[in-house]
C-alpha cells in the first residue's frame, strides 16, 4: 500500500471512529444495545471491511464497546470507558445531552490533582520549564488582548500541561491528555470573558512556581480552579447555548 492510499485509509478509519464515538456518547446506541453489524456500517460510511473493523478495534481499546462470538459488539456502561481518553472525554463533553454531573465530576479530579502538581511544580521545576510555563502565560497574555479563542484555548492547555511536566512525576504527567480535552472542549466565544477574568489568578501560579513558592502556588491552583467551579455552581458553563468556560 502507498503512502497517499495508507493515509486516506487512516484518515477513513479516524472518521469512522470519531461519528460511531460520537453516536455511542449521545446514547444513540444504549449500554447492551448492540451496534450495526459490518455491513450496515459499511454502507452508512462508504468505508472498507479492514477501516470498519480497525475503528470498532478502536472503540475496544476505549472501553466503549466489548465484542464476542455470541454476544456481538455491544455498548459497555460507562464506568468501563476510558474516561481519561481524549476522544471519550470530547465525546461525552460535546454530546447534545451532556451530563453536568460529569462536569463537577473532573472538577473535583482537577481539584485534587493540579494544586498537588503547581506544589511539585515550585519545588522540582528546571529553569527550562518555568520559562515554558511564562511562554504559554504570556501566549494567553496577548489571547487576551486580541480576544483570539483559538489563541487562549491553546494557551491554556499549554499552561496547565507545562505545569504538570514541571512535576518531574510520570503518573500525574499521564492526565495530560484528559486536561487538554477538558481545556478544549469548555470554551465558547460568548465566554472569553471568563478566561480574561481569571488570567490574573495564572500569573500567580507563575510567579509562585517560579519563586519557588509550594504553598502559594498550591493555593493559586486552587483558585484557579475555584474560579470553575463557581461558574458551574452558577450553572454558567453548561446552558442552553452549549459550553463554554475558562478552566
Amino acid at each position: 500500500m502507498n503512502m497517499v492510499a495508507s493515509n486516506a485509509k487512516l484518515n477513513k478509519r479516524e472518521l469512522v471512529l470519531d461519528r460511531l464515538g460520537r453516536d455511542i456518547a449521545a446514547g444513540v446506541f444504549a449500554v447492551g444495545e448492540k451496534i450495526p453489524p459490518e455491513p450496515e456500517l459499511e454502507l452508512r460510511f462508504e468505508a472498507s471491511r479492514s477501516v470498519i473493523r480497525e475503528a470498532i478495534k478502536g472503540l475496544v481499546a476505549k472501553g466503549m464497546i466489548s465484542v464476542g462470538p455470541r454476544l456481538g459488539t455491544r455498548v459497555n456502561p460507562m464506568q468501563e470507558w476510558g474516561l481519561l481518553d481524549r476522544d471519550v472525554l470530547q465525546w461525552l463533553l460535546t454530546s447534545p445531552n451532556a451530563d453536568k454531573n460529569l462536569y463537577f465530576a473532573i472538577d473535583e479530579v482537577r481539584a485534587m490533582i493540579e494544586p498537588t502538581s503547581a506544589m511539585l511544580a515550585a519545588q522540582r521545576a528546571t529553569p527550562a520549564q518555568v520559562a515554558e510555563i511564562r511562554k504559554a502565560f504570556t501566549r494567553m497574555q496577548q489571547a487576551a488582548v486580541d480576544m483570539d479563542v483559538d489563541a487562549a484555548v491553546q494557551s491554556d492547555r499549554d499552561f496547565h500541561i507545562a505545569v504538570l511536566k514541571a512535576t518531574q512525576n510520570p503518573v500525574l504527567q499521564a492526565f495530560d491528555n484528559a486536561v487538554g480535552a477538558i481545556l478544549g472542549v469548555l470554551f465558547v466565544t460568548t465566554h472569553m470573558e471568563h478566561f480574561t477574568a481569571n488570567l490574573g489568578r495564572h500569573g500567580e501560579v507563575l510567579e509562585a512556581i517560579a519563586n519557588k513558592q509550594p504553598f502559594e502556588a498550591a493555593q493559586a491552583m486552587t483558585r484557579v480552579i475555584g474560579f470553575t467551579t463557581e461558574l458551574l455552581q452558577q450553572n454558567q458553563i453548561i446552558g442552553n447555548k452549549g459550553l463554554g468556560g475558562e478552566l
